[in-house]
């Protein structure tokens, strides 16, 4: 089934407006130009429902650069980390997705936009902490929704530096996260938490060690963002050494299992950072469900991290227990982590 015309044309004209604006100005005029564009906008309906349409088109687009595929259009992007995009860059890019229309619709047919953004490990790490302090110091046995290739399952294991000498985690890790702090309130962060384990759950688990899914986990970053391109490069080697478990499911078929088979001594959290929004209004009302249903018995929390309305990112935790639920707002915050304003 493709996606509407009508609303392809939306997505890449809010695209362009809502998330590349002040991010990224070759995306902001490559989203805006294809969005006027018929003949795109038609190839682009190729995308895979339920994904987002424009991140599936540039990602396609960058992977097969990253193989080479167009020199002056690899250039285009390669400039783009430290100038205005040029005038030629739409007309580059609109001829190099004519030529290869085929290909790219097989790709975006098929591929999932799984951006596994490891500096959101920056506000993850407060709230877990947030969530082991409430239940009295139990080890932590995360377990991540949409895990992509796991490497925000190795946050025990990076560097994180909150500015003014708050620095937290492993000095040596070639990971490390910078994250300033906003607003009045102070950090709500003591520690590390202790961890009893984790797993991850995907669809279509990535693995760090596969070439072929480390392309296409750079090719869905942003050409200017090289400092997030440099942190996941860091991620893969760590990951890629001892690759984290990553269960290949829908969440809603395997959670009530996989619940059950933490440890006993520890304390459940379900991280879940810009994923649910992928989910329909059954699955979602089911997930929720297990969660309800899985805390009798044992504490669940449930962090999320989702889309804001353009001033930052939520973060909030939904604690479960014997059925019932109580959220909290802990934190606004960057979508990639670079800043964090504490509220909890």
């Amino acid at each position: 089934m493709k996606v509407l015309r009508g609303r392809v044309e939306e997505q890449f004209q809010r695209f362009g407006v809502e998330q590349c604006r002040g991010s990224s100005d070759l995306y902001e005029r490559l989203s805006l130009g294809i969005a006027s564009d018929p003949e795109l906008v038609a190839f682009a309906m190729h995308a895979l429902p339920g994904q987002p349409t424009p991140n599936l088109v540039f990602g396609a687009v960058q992977y097969l650069l990253l193989q080479g595929a167009d020199k002056d259009l690899e250039d285009v992007y390669i400039q783009a980390a430290s100038a205005a995009p040029s005038p030629d860059s739409y007309r580059l890019f609109r001829a190099f997705c004519l030529r290869r229309a085929a290909e790219i619709a097989d790709l975006i047919s098929c591929r999932l936009v799984q951006t596994n953004e490891v500096g959101r490990c920056a506000c993850i790490l407060p709230a877990l902490d947030w969530v082991d302090s409430q239940e009295r110091r139990s080890p932590l046995y995360v377990i991540e929704v949409g895990a992509s290739a796991g490497l925000n399952l190795l946050w025990p294991q990076y560097f994180y530096d909150y500015g003014s000498g708050r620095v937290y985690g492993d000095p040596g890790s070639p990971v490390r996260l910078i994250c300033s702090l906003r607003g009045p309130r102070s950090l709500g962060l003591s520690q590390v938490p202790p961890t009893a384990g984790s797993i991850g759950i995907d669809v279509n688990p990535l693995r760090p060690e596969s070439s072929d899914d480390q392309a296409w986990l750079r090719a869905l970053i942003w050409p200017e963002h090289v400092d997030r391109a440099k942190l996941l490069d860091a991620a893969l080697t760590m990951a890629a050494q001892d690759p984290p478990e990553v269960i290949r499911s829908n969440a809603v078929d395997v959670l009530p299992e996989v619940v059950g088979s933490a440890p006993q001594d520890s304390a459940v959290c379900v991280l879940c950072a810009f994923v649910l929004n992928q989910f329909d209004e059954a699955a979602l009302e089911r997930f929720y469900g297990i969660l309800r249903e899985s805390s009798y018995g044992r504490h669940i929390s449930c962090v999320l991290l989702d889309r804001g309305d353009g001033s930052g990112t939520p973060l909030r935790v939904i604690r479960f227990r014997e059925g019932f639920s109580e959220e909290r707002l802990l934190a606004i915050c960057h979508p990639h982590g670079r800043w964090l304003e504490w509220t909890g």
